[in-house]
């Protein structure tokens, strides 16, 4: 077989990506020789996404075969919450050392849940409280949420996020906020916003939340630096959508705003 250079199998692996059937072809490039197997690899995992248990066995078991497959994971999203409630599953997400992108979904798993006060059953799923999150999983999260290079969050189906963490979704510029809420008390945490600088927070999307259970969300939000450009609500209080525009009026350069709670939409 012909010798070709490493630098010369990424530069086909790279226009191979690019093309109209791009993961098909990486796929093939993969199978040509080890040379081709490494640029391929970043390409085929950059952005990972697992719709069920059996995708996640799948990739599980090509990290446990293959460590460094994590380390070119850019983009990771769950949509069946029984992948988080599996034991292996921290120490998968926190070989994910270059992360960018983390969309969680939290519904349905089979620890006690709690509806939201008010809420009517089968108006939202389910959520978990953070404190019943293993707490291997909790550190894993901790560690990421503080990452400077995450950009995009999305955190779907949780209840009673400790505050602390408020400032670190601040400082990520695609938040979303999806059925879940912040504790109402954690008095030993300080919330004192960063000396100088603004928070990158720039797209704000909320969905399925009460203005009770986002008050100290709301709170930091009057007291810091940051530039909002786009606000999506969807099944918020109007309040709530009412006190982020005033507070970012100025900014706001594109506003959606879905089926208001409260009677008002």
């Amino acid at each position: 077989m012909l010798d070709i250079p490493e630098d010369i199998a990424e530069l086909i692996v790279n226009e191979a990506s690019v093309s109209d059937d791009g993961t098909s072809c990486i796929k093939s490039c993969a199978l040509i020789s080890k040379k081709f197997l490494a640029p391929s690899r970043k390409h085929l995992f950059r952005k990972v996404q697992l719709k069920d248990i059996v995708q996640y066995a799948r990739f599980q078991s090509a990290v446990a075969s293959s460590p460094s497959i994590a380390t070119h994971v850019h983009e990771f999203s769950t949509e069946d919450p029984s992948i988080i409630d599996d034991p292996a599953f921290p120490a998968l997400l926190g070989s994910f050392l270059n992360i960018m992108k983390l969309d969680l979904c939290f519904d349905h798993l089979h620890i006690p849940v709690y509806s939201g006060p008010g809420s009517t059953p089968g108006t939202v799923p389910p959520r978990i409280y953070w404190q019943n999150l293993e707490l291997v999983l909790q550190d894993v999260l901790d560690c990421i949420l503080r990452a400077p290079i995450l950009e995009r969050l999305a955190i779907r189906g949780i209840c009673d996020i400790p505050q602390r963490y408020i400032m670190s979704f601040l400082d990520i510029p695609f938040l979303t906020l999806d059925n879940s809420s912040f504790a109402a008390q954690n008095p030993d945490i300080g919330l004192t916003p960063k000396a100088s600088g603004n928070y990158r927070l720039q797209n704000l999307t909320l969905s399925h939340i009460q203005i009770a259970e986002l008050q100290p969300f709301i709170k930091i939000l009057s007291l810091i630096k940051f530039r909002l450009e786009t606000l999506h609500v969807l099944r918020v209080d109007l309040e709530i959508a009412q006190k982020i525009i005033d507070i970012q009026r100025s900014s706001i350069v594109h506003l959606d705003i879905d089926r208001l709670l409260n009677g008002s939409g």
